[in-house]
């Protein structure tokens, strides 16, 4: 009910006391939430209404469910988003500088191709920010072209800069690995280009490419994570640093 009003700016069920509102609940319909609001999508207002079910044998089994139903919606919305498949001339990038990509390593032609045809193609303009910190994290990024600046938020500056990456990098992915906000804000260096893979697409690979995926992602963390340490101590031993 809650999720109905939200979506809708009325409550589902009123009236003038309490018992005549239990009838309500127990015996009459709501408005169908799309009468109400025709943008509301309809999978969610589907899913409200399933949860509104006279019949309790109907309704979603719990909270949890109904989470992760809404969930699978927003993940597939990013199918139809933004961005555009990825070009011929991003494939000869790719296979021109395989060696420069370690987030392919170990992979074979078939593969790589596969993880390709689920990736959207993102172009961003200097300066444009990418994803800020704190936000939800939901796809990751392979740097084709240009350069991209990784920073966090500092108590005594506007922003750290902690890496700088180039083509054949990727960003974004500790979010969508621990299903945790994004710990960093990533910005368009230069104009640039990525490819972006959604975290449906990776839990969607088969056993052997998700083995092989998941161990360069490890790999390529490990390494920005020493990186990152040592850039974090020489910037806490500035002297004008409190």
């Amino acid at each position: 009910m809650v999720a109905y009003e939200l979506l809708s700016g009325v409550r589902p069920f009123t009236a003038t006391d309490r018992f005549a509102l239990y009838e309500k609940i127990l015996r009459v319909e709501p408005r169908p939430l799309r009468e109400i609001n025709p943008g509301i999508p309809e999978r969610i207002a589907a899913i409200i209404s399933i949860c509104l079910n006279k019949d309790p044998s109907l309704r979603l089994p719990s909270c949890a469910a109904f989470a992760a139903q809404l969930d699978e919606v927003i993940n597939e919305s990013y199918f139809t988003g933004a961005g555009e498949a990825v070009t011929q001339e991003t494939l000869n990038i790719i296979r021109q500088y395989r060696e420069n990509f370690p987030f392919f390593f170990d992979l074979d032609n078939a593969q790589v191709y596969r993880l390709l045809q689920v990736c959207k193609a993102r172009d961003f303009k200097q300066g444009e920010v990418i994803f800020e910190e704190g936000t939800v994290a939901r796809e990751m990024f392979l740097l084709i072209s240009g350069k991209v600046r990784i920073s966090r938020r500092h108590a005594a500056s506007d922003s750290l800069v902690i890496l700088t990456l180039k083509r054949g990098e990727v960003f974004g992915e500790m979010g969508i690995i621990d299903g945790g906000p994004r710990s960093a804000a990533a910005t368009a260096e230069t104009d640039c280009r990525a490819l972006a893979l959604h975290q449906v697409s990776l839990l969607r690979c088969d056993d052997n490419t998700a083995g092989k995926l998941y161990r360069n992602l490890a790999h390529i963390l490990s390494a920005k994570l020493r990186v990152t340490s040592a850039r974090l101590e020489d910037f806490s031993r500035r002297p004008n640093i409190s």
